[in-house]
This record gives C-alpha cells, structure tokens and sequence, in this order.
C-alpha cells in the first residue's frame, strides 16, 4: 500500500504536558487512505459519555482530515466525528461510518470554518447520549483555547444517530491528495460516562489456543495463543483455526479455548469440544458465566514422547515411565500420550534399563543403580541407594517375587529391592567373579516364571541357559539344555514361552525312550514345559567327599515311574556302576575297591524323589 503512517505517544510534548500522541500520515497515490488509533480510554457502556480532547493541525494545506470518534467495534464501525480541510477551509461533520476512514454519510455538517491555523491548539468536544429507543444523540465542538478567558466556538453540530456503539474511542487523519506530510498532534485526551444502560458491558483482552484430538480421544498440546483481542462478555468473536494436522498421529477433531481471568488468575477454558477438523472458523459468542463450569485446558505444557524413548513400562498409579539416554521419563497419570518436558529425571550415566517395584522405580544405570518414588509425576524424587554396580543388559533387569528388581552386572545378579533397600549381589554363593564373567553376562536375557528366574547367555557355549529358584524348598540353580533367542511370560495363560536356537538335550544310549525334542532354528517360538513329551534331564548331585575310604554296596531311587530313568554312581571319578531302573527295589552296586569321594548321576524323563547309596541294606531310609 503506498500509504505511510506513524502514531507515536510523545514525552510531555503536548500543552498539558499529559498524554500527547502525534499523527503523521503521507498519502503518494491518493484516495483518502486513513491513518487512526483506536483505544480503550477505560469507558463502559453508559448512556452518557463525554470525551474531550485538545487537538493542534500541524500542516492545513491540501485536504485533511482529522479527527475524534466513537467505535461500535475494531473494525472501525460506529460514529465518526471528523474536522476535515480542503485548502484552509474546515469543516466540522458528524456521521455514521462504515470503515473509521470514510463515513457512509454526514448526517450532520457546519462548513466554512476559516479560522483554525496551523501550530495553534483548539479543544475538540464530543458528547454522546442515548435516547429512549436506543438512538444516539451526537454533540459536537470545536473551540479555540488561545485565551482561557475568552473561549470562543469555532463551530458546533447536533444530530442523532440510530448506531450502536461500544466503549472505543480514538483519533485518525487522511490525506486526499498526493504528495506532502501532514501532521496533527492530540493532548489529554479524558473520557468520562454516566447513566447505565440495561447491563454494565466491560471490554476485556482475551485470546484463544486449539488442540487436536485423536482417534483414541485423546488430547494433543495446545496451539500458540492467538493475538490478544478485545471483546465485551458475549461479544460475538470469528476464531480462525488450522484445518489440517500431522498424519501419522491420526487426528479427527479439535477443541477451542479461551483466556478467562478471574480470582485466582487467567486460564484457558473450554469454549467448544471435538470441532470437526475441516471446519476453519468459530463464531463464539458465549459470555464467561456460560463457560464457567467448562475444562480448564490441561495440556498446557503437554509434550510427544521424546523420539528416542524406550524401555517403557506402566506403574499402578497410571503414570508410564520410560528413559532416553541419562533421562527417565514420566507421562500425566492416565495420559500415556502425554509426556511433559519437566518430569525428565536426569542421572549421571546413560540409563541401560528400568523396572518396578509398585510406584517406585529401579533404574540400573551404566554405573550406580538409581532409584525414583512418587505418587504423582510431579513429586517423584531419586534416590542412590548402594554401592556402584552397572547393569550391563537392558534385557536382563526383571522383578523376581519376594525379592526384587535383579539385573546382571560385572559381578553377578544383583537385587534391588526398592528405595529403602541396599543393592546386593544375589549370585555371589553360586558363581565365582570369574565364571560369572565366562558366561558373558551383557548377552543376559531374563524371564521370571512361577517364582523362577530363568536366564539365557551367550558364553562360554551357545546353550547356556540356567533356572534359579531361591524360593524356600526351592531347586536352587539349574542348568538348562536350551537357549533362547527370546522370552515371553503371558500372564493371561500363566505360560512361558521360548524363541529356541540351540538345543543340546542329553541323550544316552541306555535311555528306553530316546528324546523327542524337535529340531531348533531360532524361528519357531515354543511353550516351556507344555504338551505330552518330556524334555531329558541329566542331574548330577554334589561331591561328596567321604570322612574315610568306604565302598556303598546297596542303592535304592524311589520314583513315581520307572519308565524312562538311568543311574551312575561314581567313585573317586570313574563310574563304578550304571543301572536302567525299573522299580523301587533296591540293588547291589559292585563292591570291587573303596573310595573317597562319591557322585551320582541321574538321566531321564521320569520325576524322581530320592536316591540313596549305603554301605548296608539297613541304612537305607
């Protein structure tokens, strides 16, 4: 637009020395295009309002307009009181408006106003009153201010107006022809209003912000706010919205908020829910007492989970919890979507896994184990409990009933059992720092199933897999024939079930029934201890190291079946004697040589009980 304005408030640079604002305003084409400022003088809707202001042209040559005016809205809609020039004569005229620039028609006109000069300040007088059926009448006039004593009125004009009106007010120029600066400058301008019509309107700043929702009813963060607009209470207002949303996150609708302040402070309130996501604007229309009892928005601060978030897990107070690099990540309780930047919990050392144990949770790290307790994700606080121990597999940490969160490190299993308790090494009675390490402990993969915590590793062979029961009258620590590429417990079924990529189950030529486990590739999942087979066991008990050389020359297995079960009996190491059983009878060993230490081994198919080796028939239980 080929039009230049400027409105500037000037440092006690009018008469008074008060609020003085200069306008400045070129035309270089032509047409009349207007400079003004409107502003909220602070009236409220009133049936009388009088506003006074002392008004100087700076340049009087061409054709100028300058002047005061009462607004029914910003789009300059209203009342329009101008003084216009043409040339160094004046005019003083009164009219409706439909832009602030150019009146629809004068009503109301008093020409020939020859005396006003340039650099000289003159007070402009406006007063609007409403009458019984809702007209305004318009008062207008222009008086000199050069002598205090002796006020003289240039030019004044009544009229009455069927308008509306609201509490704006505001000062413009326009130039119509092309070429020159023209100036005006605007003192003191005061505002005063009595009487009351109907119901007291007060304008007030508001703005508005929209949120997606998605097909899962949830609710995304909000939009930047909209510009600061002002409206009366139940003021109609159009809201422009978005009418297209990211994809992937599968968005149907959107809700619409409006800035309300009140007692306690300014929220955004529900002014309309699940708007279709084509529809481009809203007329809202709705005062603060119909929305009083809406949502208060409560995305405000609402973020996506971070991209690279992971290992997440769900805590029994509705929050989830996930980590990305040093940070663990906390969601709104019941909002899994929603993932607020200032409940990140950041620890020293990249986080390698998380676990629970109820609210609280256990956060093995790349060197000490943390700790996280809370009810809401605004009051969780971390703790360090014990000494530095890093777990070293993110698919190794697990809950084991009764005991705690275990994970593998350096040195073993270690247990964590909450915040309150010390981190301690779970494994350190059954495998030396060495074997332990032999085993490859960051290749660990972890399940607990039935109380057991069975675990698969990489070393020193590719079946090395073992089942620990630490529960009371549990087996202790087994080793399995199997290893697993990938677990899974289903809590639904109470089942375990195997990814198998090796499997080295005994075979022994004296078994009557041979093994019957399939052929494993890593591709098939299977159900652990399921279906009518049995998988072969081979056990082989402790050393046992005699107090004297003694020769055992009677045994006895007691079994619920003897359908598939051998014994070995050793000697100092070498095998003393094998044995296909069939029954509960007991039966002589050979009685060749004495030894110091004994050993026995079982292989099969069939639950056994006891096993029992003695010098004597009578010892036996």
């Amino acid at each position: 637009m080929a039009f230049s304005s400027e409105v500037k408030q000037l440092d006690s640079g009018g008469r008074l020395g008060g609020d003085c604002y200069e306008l400045r305003w070129q035309d270089t084409v032509g047409g009349g295009i207007p400079c003004y400022m409107a502003r909220n003088f602070g009236v409220k809707s009133a049936s009388l309002i009088d506003l006074r202001g002392d008004w100087r042209a700076s340049d009087v040559s061409g054709h100028a307009r300058a002047g005061w005016g009462m607004l029914r809205n910003t789009a300059g809609k209203g009342i329009a009181v101008l003084v216009t020039g043409d040339a160094g004569v004046w005019k003083l005229q009164i009219g409706t408006a439909d832009t602030w620039a150019q009146p629809g028609s004068f009503v109301k006109t008093v020409s020939g106003i020859t005396t006003i000069d340039a650099g000289e300040w003159y007070t402009i007088h406006i007063k609007c009153e409403v009458t019984e059926d809702k007209a305004v009448t318009v008062t207008a006039e222009i008086l000199t201010i050069d002598d205090p004593e002796d006020v003289v009125t240039l030019a004044e004009a009544t009229c009455t107006l069927n308008v509306e009106r609201d509490d704006f007010c505001g000062f413009y120029g326009a130039d119509e022809q092309t070429g020159g600066t023209q100036t005006a400058r605007y003192d003191g301008p005061t505002v005063s209003a009595s009487g009351s019509i109907a119901e007291v309107v007060e304008t007030t700043a508001t703005a508005y912000v929209v949120t997606f929702n998605n097909d899962l009813g949830q609710e995304g963060p909000p939009s930047l706010p909209s510009k600061t607009k002002l409206r009366s209470d139940g003021a109609e207002a159009t809201v422009t919205m978005p009418t297209t949303a990211p994809a992937e996150y599968g968005i149907v609708s959107k809700n619409l908020y409006r800035a309300v302040t009140g007692a306690t402070g300014t929220v955004f309130v529900l002014v309309a829910a699940e708007i279709a996501l084509a529809t481009a604007t809203y007329v809202d229309a709705l005062d603060d007492a119909e929305i009083a009892n809406n949502d208060i928005l409560e995305s405000d601060e609402w973020d996506l989970p971070p991209d690279d978030l992971e290992g997440i897990i769900a805590l029994p107070n509705g929050i989830m919890a996930g980590f990305r690099r040093n940070q663990l990540c906390l969601s709104e309780a019941n909002r899994p979507h929603a993932w607020p930047v200032r409940y990140r919990k950041p620890v020293d050392t990249d986080i390698v896994a998380i676990a629970n144990i109820d609210n609280t949770i256990v956060i093995g790290t790349k060197s000490f184990v943390y700790t996280a307790t809370g009810n809401t994700p605004g009051s969780y606080s971390m703790s360090k409990p014990g000494e530095p121990q890093a777990c070293v597999s993110k698919r190794g940490m697990v809950y084991l009933t009764d005991v705690g969160v275990v994970f593998p490190s350096p040195d073993g299993f270690m247990v964590c059992a909450g915040s309150a308790g010390q981190v301690s090494n779970l494994t350190s009675s059954m495998f030396t720092k060495r074997q332990w390490q032999a085993l490859h402990p960051e290749s660990i993969i972890c399940a607990v199933h039935d109380g057991v915590l069975f675990f698969w590793c990489d070393g020193p062979n590719p079946d090395s897999g073992y089942a620990l029961d630490i529960q009371k009258d549990g087996f202790g620590l087994i080793r399995l024939s199997h290893h697993a590429s990938a677990v899974h417990v289903d809590p639904l079924t109470d089942a375990l079930y195997l990814v198998l990529d090796a499997n080295s189950e005994p075979t022994d030529v004296l078994l009557p029934e041979a093994s019957t486990a399939p052929a494993v590739n890593g591709k098939k999942i299977y159900e652990f201890d399921a279906g009518s087979g049995s998988l072969v066991f081979r056990w082989r008990g402790k050393l046992n190291l005699m107090p004297y050389p003694v020769t055992f020359e009677i045994a006895q297995v007691r079994a619920p079946s003897y359908a598939n079960i051998v014994l070995r009996v050793y000697g100092d190491g070498a095998l003393i004697h094998e044995r296909v059983l069939t029954n509960i009878r007991e039966f002589v060993l050979p009685a060749f040589d004495t030894y110091d230490t004994v050993e026995l081994e079982l292989i099969g198919t069939t639950t056994v009980r006891t096993v029992q080796v003695a010098e004597d028939v009578q010892e036996l239980a």
